[in-house]
Parts: C-alpha cells; structure tokens; sequence
C-alpha cells in the first residue's frame, strides 16, 4: 500500500492537531511500503527531522508555504496535485485542509466543526473563509474519520455529510510520557509553586480562561481555600475589546494566586499534572480535547464542561459544569471537589480507568482500516481498467 499524506498539520496547527498528526504519520510509516510526506516550502527540513529518512518514505516539498497552500487549494483548487501521485493509492489529509486531486482516493480526519459554533474565536477574514474551505474539504474527500461520535453527527447535521462516508476514531495519549515518568516534584518547585494548586493546560482563547479565572477567584474569596491556579498555554488568542489574561488576573486582584505558563515542555506538563490537586477544563466546545485524558492517565480528578464531545469522552469519570460561562457554577465545582477527599480517591481511579480505554494504537488501528478500504479500491479500478 502506498500512502502519500499532506503533513503540514503536524507543524502548524493547535497542539492537539500537530500531536495528532505526528502520530499517525508516524504509524504509517511503519506500516505500508511507500509513504510520501508532502510540506509546503516552509516545512521540508522540520519534517525530515521528525519523522527521518527511510527507505519507505519519500519527501514530496511544493514551492508555496502552508498559509498560501491553504488559501489557494481552498479557493481556487491550484496547484493540482495529480502528477505527484502517480505513484500512490491513497491520500491522507490530517486536518481540514481542500487537497486537490482526483487520481487517489481521499481520506481525511475532521478534528471539529468549532468555526461554525464559535466563530466569534476567529478573525473577520477566518470567518469568511475558513465555512468555505470546511464544507468544500468534506464534500470533496472520499471518507471522514471524526474524532467523536460527537463531530461526526455535527457533521451530519449541519453538512449534511452521508452516515456512511464518516466513522469515528479516539484518539490517545503518550503512554509513557503520561503512565510511568516518575512525578519530580523538585520542578514543581523550580516554578514558584510551593503548595496544592489547581491545573489548566489548553489554548488561550478568551472563552476558556475567562470564567476559569474569574471562578477560580470566586472560590478564593468565598472558601478561602489555599490552592492556586497554574494556567499553562501556547499563544494567547487575543480579542478587541475583551481583556487579556494578564488584564483579567489584574482586574480580580489574584495576581499572587495565579501562575501563568507559556510553551512547557510536555515532560514538564506532565510533572505538572501529577502533582495537581485537580485538572480543570472549562471549553465551551470540544471536537475531542486531549488534555482532559492525559490529566486522568495521571491518576488526577478532572473537571470539564458538559456539552460538545466531552460528557461523551469523560462523562463518566469527570465532574461535569453544566454552564462553563456560569464563573459561581465552575467556583462550586472547583471547592465540591476539592474539599471532598473521598470524591478525589474515587474520581482518581475513575481517571485511570477512562484512561485505559484511548491509546494512539487503537487510533492507527481504525484510521488503517479505512485507508486499506480505500487504497482496495484503488487497486480494483486499477484492474478494471486494465482489463478494458
């Protein structure tokens, strides 16, 4: 089986997509015969070092970077991608992206349709183009692999994508990154943290941080409890007219309270999961969201929103917030969990027993199984026409 897939994804998309990406990649490389890896001009040398130089694989650059790839696919359907796969059965596309071409068969992973529930999180121009670009990458691709039962019956909803073109896949975590690295509490230390605190790691879009940090002081000034909130992050997605995180924390008067992390390292973030009284998720939106799951493969209570995929994914083993942008209701759910030890013993072992049930395996598993289907079908119309 020969597979050519369009990597980019896996270096300049959320942290969930890249890590998503990374691993399946990976997998097919050691899996099928031949794997082309195809970048935009900006990416070639970060993707040979990734993913190394192998006698199954073969780096396919295009001369525009990712940004215009995206723009120009999505909008004009150039440059076509038929004469760099002669050679290949089928196509991978990672993350919503239109890849024109109509020689191989299309498979592609739809992470979430979050642009069309929350597009209040993206710029005046994402807004107008990013709806275009999503519808026209589903109706083009052969199949679907969603992430949740969730995404998929969003897409069948409001894209009208047929029952049969979409399956789902979970996706995992890293084993041993998150199951058996010792807890090195020193580093905990080395951050300034020097008691219990509650833990946040994910995105930095307003409708995330804003409540949590807004409850979080809420539960400090009516509780007293001592616990302080690490928020950990990559960029921050700023908005006009809403305050940044640091504008927020400085509004509450619960500077000394919060710690502010950016860019950890993710054998640092899990040290920091280990050690935390409580993980902590508050998304209003959720194709699938990783860092609940590695949170419980810690062993440590976990408290997400109830809506989109995660009651789904950790309904039964999470404390649910029915209203993420109520900051009184996160303020209870935070001191429900926290001044209850014997809820913490049982939602601890709930966590690593929801955790058992997602591995990056079991992800390659599925999504080979539709590659396979498809790349058969490659073969018989390829015998078919042979045989005209």
């Amino acid at each position: 089986m020969r597979v050519a897939i369009y990597a980019d994804p896996a270096f300049a998309s959320s942290a969930g997509i890249e890590q998503v990406s990374r691993h399946i990649i990976s997998q097919c490389i050691k899996k099928y015969d031949k794997v082309g890896i195809i970048t935009g001009s900006d990416f070639r040398e970060r993707a040979v070092q990734t993913f190394g130089t192998h006698s199954n694989v073969e780096y396919i650059t295009l001369m525009l970077n990712r940004r215009s790839l995206y723009l120009t696919w999505g909008l004009l359907g150039l440059p076509r991608l038929e004469g760099i796969l002669s050679g290949y059965d089928v196509l991978l596309a990672t993350s919503h992206i239109y890849l024109p071409s109509r020689r191989v068969p299309k498979l592609a992973i739809l992470h979430d349709l979050v642009i069309l529930h929350h597009s209040e999180d993206f710029t005046l121009f994402e807004r107008i183009i990013k709806p275009f670009i999503v519808k026209k990458f589903v109706r083009t691709c052969d199949h679907l692999i969603s992430d949740s039962e969730f995404t998929k019956e969003d897409a069948i909803s409001l894209l009208s994508v047929p029952r049969s073109k979409i399956s789902v896949a979970y996706l995992g975590y890293n084993n041993k990154l998150y199951n058996t690295l010792p807890s090195n509490p020193a580093y905990i230390r080395t951050m300034g943290i020097t008691g219990p605190y509650v833990l946040y790691v994910g995105s930095l879009y307003p409708r995330r941080y804003t409540r949590l940090v807004e409850g979080f002081s809420i539960m400090k000034q009516e509780w007293r409890r001592p616990e302080k909130l690490v928020i950990v992050g990559a960029r921050e997605h700023k908005k006009r007219g809403v305050p940044t995180l640091a504008e927020k924390i400085s509004v509450l008067h619960c500077k000394d309270d919060v710690i502010l992390a950016e860019n950890v390292a993710d054998e640092e973030v899990s040290v920091l999961m280990k050690n935390a009284s409580v993980f902590i998720y508050p998304s209003a939106f959720e194709g699938f969201g990783i860092p609940p799951l590695e949170a419980m493969a810690c062993g440590v209570p976990v408290i997400v929103g109830k809506n989109s995929s995660l009651p789904e994914l950790y309904g039964d083993s999470a404390y649910m917030i029915n209203d993420v942008y109520d900051e009184r209701e996160i303020a209870r759910a935070l001191n429900t969990v926290l001044s209850d030890k014997q809820l913490q013993a049982g939602m601890r072992a709930d966590s690593l027993r929801n955790a058992s049930k997602f591995s990056w395996e079991n992800y390659g598993e599925r999504v080979f199984t539709q590659i396979d289907a498809l790349g058969e079908k490659t073969s018989k119309n390829a015998v078919e026409a042979k045989n005209r």
